[in-house]
């Protein structure tokens, strides 16, 4: 599936507006997504991470161009088969950009239980702060 022109150009816009406002981020992209070669054109992100091995991860040498922005590639092959790839304006130690996108992950899955597939949080119409982090608390420590 292909993305329009309006999509292409408001994904450009924000790399480049975190860029330019010196934002750091980790970003997950979609396998799909076009990533420059180190010599000439550009491939699916998917074709850099096919031969993986479940668990192994690699970030490709040197920053490449995604998006229109010089970007580091961060890829592994998760238990599911899945392709897992992030973006990154710095080159950090790979562990530390997917143990980012682990926590991000749990927490995540955290509030989607809260608020769409279970508890709907929403409906409790609590409205005083204190109340509110109590029973955050207590549902984060259920859910565990």
């Amino acid at each position: 599936m292909a993305t329009s022109p309006i999509e292409n150009s408001s994904v450009r816009n924000l790399f480049t507006i975190l860029i330019k406002n010196e934002i750091k981020f980790r970003i997950r992209t979609k396998h799909n997504t076009h990533v420059a070669r180190r010599r000439n054109g550009t491939a699916p992100a998917r074709n850099f991470f096919r031969n993986l091995a479940r668990g192994e991860i690699i970030q490709l040498r040197g920053q490449r161009v995604v998006w229109g922005q010089k970007l580091s590639v961060t890829g592994t092959r998760l238990m599911s088969g899945e392709s897992l790839i992030i973006l990154s304006p710095d080159a950090s130690q790979v562990t530390a950009i997917l143990g980012d996108d682990k926590r991000r992950w749990e927490i995540e899955t955290l509030f989607k239980a809260l608020k769409s597939q279970g508890f709907d949080f929403e409906a409790t119409h609590l409205t005083k702060l204190d109340y509110i982090e109590t029973l955050l608390a207590l549902l984060a420590i259920a859910f565990c």
